[in-house]
């Protein structure tokens, strides 16, 4: 393949997309044109697609598109919900009721992704699925504790009327992350005995 070939020359502006919208913070972007990359056949989807980004694209870069399929968002809600069909977002069933479905929080999980927020990871590349499945478990690992740190202080704080809904927040943001971790672990699972150590792995982030 040489510099000519229309298939260098398109992997190489891949490569300027990627420098160009991690400079600027677009992981949405990175993660837009990769995929648009796998799926034109551009970019080959194989068992070795993790180790060829390493080789074509650097470590660096390689990095940033696993962090952007890492995020890249479910395409119907915002962050893992959806407004309330029951109560149309209003969370009460009547003047004083609350809304049984929602809890008076006026949204739901979001029936698409499954309340994650993020895509399905059978959407994404298998080459790289497993190597999200593991960055996904781990993030939401840390924040787990990070929320339940959060909860275990609103307990013990001052009851006022701001810091009356703060615990209703603090607990959407936690069954977030929760879907997400289970999320990666169906995943495991789906990939069958070769990926045990991926599920004792994750297992362990959880714990």
């Amino acid at each position: 393949m040489t510099d000519k070939d229309p298939l260098t020359k398109q992997i190489q502006t891949i490569l300027e997309q990627i420098h160009f919208y991690s400079t600027h913070g677009d992981a949405e972007a990175i993660a837009r044109h990769f995929l648009k990359a796998v799926q034109n056949h551009t970019i080959a989807d194989s068992r070795d697609l993790l180790a060829w980004c390493f080789k074509t694209f650097g470590r660096e870069d390689t990095e940033h598109v696993v962090k952007a399929l890492t995020a890249w968002p479910c395409p119907v809600c915002k962050k893992g919900f959806e407004q309330c069909d029951l109560c149309d977002g209003s969370g009460r069933s009547g003047p004083d009721m609350l809304c049984e479905t929602c809890m008076g929080l006026a949204v739901i999980h979001c029936r698409f992704c499954g309340g994650s927020g993020l895509s399905a990871l059978e959407s994404l590349p298998s080459g790289l699925r497993l190597t999200v499945v593991g960055t996904r478990a781990k993030l939401a690992a840390k924040r787990i504790r990070v929320v339940q740190s959060e909860l275990n202080g609103l307990s013990h704080e001052p009851k006022t009327a701001n810091s009356k809904s703060k615990p209703s927040k603090t607990l959407l943001i936690l069954n977030v992350l929760l879907s997400r971790l289970e999320g990666c672990l169906d995943e495991i699972k789906r990939m069958g005995p070769i990926h045990r150590r991926y599920k004792f792995l994750l297992g362990q982030i959880a714990a």
